[in-house]
């Protein structure tokens, strides 16, 4: 289909991304509250006929990288600090989460078989359009 995207033997759409982020285990209550709240705001966007999957697969953070050559004495600094923390064990682990979206058209949506090239293409465009706005909701928190 395009850009990532997989048609099911069903003719659904689907796509699938990874995101790398903190270990939401042992955040405040509030952090939980607050990602809810974004995904409730995310999922408004897309409507009927729309699947969501999500995973998520806890694992121990690697460790930090050894330092490389920096061209500014802040950027230096901003590493050391990031390799302090890891070293103090701040962060022991790490969530890597997967998203599939999904979407099949309802029937009051399906129109004449001449039209369907032309209806394929503009399905394609709006589904890669309201995922990719879903998906720019979810990846500053989780990444």
């Amino acid at each position: 289909m395009g850009a990532g995207v997989l048609r099911t033997i069903d003719g659904a759409l689907l796509r699938s991304w990874e995101f790398v982020g903190p270990d939401l285990t042992g955040e405040l209550p509030s952090t939980g509250e607050q990602l809810a709240d974004l995904v409730a705001r995310a999922l408004g966007l897309l409507g009927d006929g729309w699947i969501v999957h999500v995973e998520g697969v806890r694992r121990k953070a690697p460790p930090y990288p050894a330092g490389g050559e920096f061209f500014s004495e802040y950027l230096w600094a901003f590493d050391r600090y990031r390799a302090r923390r890891a070293e103090r064990g701040e962060r022991k682990h790490q969530t890597r989460y997967f998203l599939t979206l999904t979407y099949q058209a309802q029937a009051s949506e399906w129109r004449e078989p001449g039209q369907a090239l032309k209806e394929e293409a503009e399905g394609l465009r709006r589904f890669l359009s309201r995922s990719g706005e879903f998906v720019e909701l979810l990846k500053h928190r989780l990444s």
